[in-house]
C-alpha cells in the first residue's frame, strides 16, 4: 500500500465496510476481493434474482426481515439497514434484485484498485 494515498485506502475500506462498524469481517473482505468485472451484468442479475426469489418473492423483492432471517447471525440487522440506506432504499420498504445489481455495477465503475507486492505495509 506504499504507493497509495490514505484517501484511496480509506475509500476502499469504506466500500467494503457494509455494516459501518469500522472493521471488515470475512464476508466484507471476500466481497472486496471478488473480481466483479469477471461476471457479465446479465449473469450477475440472474444470480441475484434467483437469490431474491429464494429469500423474498417471485418478483425478486425482499424485505429487511426476510433478509435478516436468511442471513441469521452472519449479518446483523443493523448491517442490512446500513446496506439499504447505502442503496438509497428505505429499510421499511423492500429491496429489489435490480437495485442490488445496479449498485454492484455502479460500484465497479468507481472502485479503486490497490495492488500490494506483499513485502511491506
Amino acid at each position: 500500500f506504499a504507493n497509495e494515498s490514505g484517501d484511496s485506502v480509506e475509500r476502499v475500506f469504506d466500500m467494503g465496510d457494509v455494516d459501518g462498524n469500522e472493521s471488515l469481517d470475512f464476508n466484507e473482505f471476500a466481497t472486496l476481493c471478488f473480481n466483479w468485472s469477471a461476471m457479465e451484468v446479465e449473469t450477475l442479475g440472474k444470480h441475484i434474482h434467483e437469490l431474491f426469489v429464494d429469500i423474498g418473492n417471485d418478483k425478486g423483492h425482499a424485505y429487511l426481515k426476510q433478509l435478516s432471517s436468511f442471513f441469521g447471525e452472519a449479518v446483523p440487522e443493523s448491517g442490512l439497514q446500513t446496506l439499504f440506506r447505502r442503496m438509497e432504499v428505505d429499510p421499511n420498504s423492500f429491496l429489489k434484485d435490480t437495485t442490488v445489481r445496479d449498485f454492484i455495477v455502479s460500484s465497479k465503475s468507481t472502485r479503486t484498485v490497490i495492488t500490494w507486492d506483499g513485502s511491506s505495509f
